[in-house]
């Protein structure tokens, strides 16, 4: 998991496109700009676990590029929940990518 500043992600990443997004759509882009400068980006590659069962849920995680797939561990094994993909949020106890 790499830190990312609002800087690399708007190099990549037009703020507009992040307007479409279900979580932002009501808000103003300055609105937007300030969580992103005040926020935690994340960049994750695939395999790598946002967060585990079991930690301590202080956070708000929203996808701004890509999806992720949760799981959640049950009966001695993981087992698929659903995606979550741009834009949406997520409260969630498990994600793997």
């Amino acid at each position: 998991m790499e830190l990312m500043s609002t800087e690399q992600l708007l190099r990549n990443y037009e703020l507009s496109s992040l307007t479409n997004a279900s979580v932002f759509g009501a808000l103003p882009e300055i609105t937007i700009l300030w969580l992103l400068q005040y926020g935690k980006i994340y960049f994750l590659t695939k395999g790598e676990n946002l967060f585990t069962q079991g930690r301590h849920g202080d956070s708000f995680y929203v996808i701004l590029v890509g999806q992720t797939s949760y799981y959640k561990f049950h009966e001695d094994r993981y087992a698929y929940i659903r995606e979550y993909k741009v834009g949406g949020d997520s409260r969630i106890e498990s994600v793997t990518i």
